[in-house]
C-alpha cells in the first residue's frame, strides 16, 4: 500500500532547486518514490510544498531522514529543515460537472 509524504520548506532560489531535484529523480524512485507533484504558494516562488507517493513509509523515512538526504537539500538551495507529513489516504472524491 503507497503513502503520501508532503514535504514543506522554503528555497534560496527555485529554479536552482528544480534543477537539483530534476537531477536526483533517480535516487529518489530507487528509494521507493513514486510520483511527486511540486506545487508554490501563489506570489512566493521559493516557497515549496512537494507532494510525493511512496511505496511504504519505512522506505520514505529512512530515505528523508537520512543525514544524506538533508545534507543533500541543504547543499541544494533548501532553507532550513523541511517540515514533513506521512499520509493515508481516506477517500478519493473526483468532481464531475454532472456533480
Amino acid at each position: 500500500m503507497s503513502i503520501s509524504v508532503m514535504m514543506h520548506h522554503r528555497v534560496s532560489d527555485y529554479e536552482a532547486w528544480r534543477t537539483a531535484f530534476d537531477t536526483a529523480t533517480g535516487a529518489w524512485q530507487q528509494a521507493g518514490e513514486c510520483s511527486c507533484h511540486v506545487f508554490s504558494k501563489m506570489g512566493h516562488t521559493n516557497d515549496v510544498t512537494v507532494l510525493l507517493e511512496w511505496n511504504t513509509r519505512e522506505r520514505a523515512e529512512q530515505f528523508l531522514n537520512a543525514d544524506k538526504t538533508r545534507e543533500w537539500m541543504h547543499a541544494h538551495h533548501v532553507v532550513g529543515a523541511p517540515d514533513i507529513h506521512y499520509m493515508t489516504e481516506m477517500v478519493r472524491i473526483r468532481r464531475t460537472a454532472a456533480d
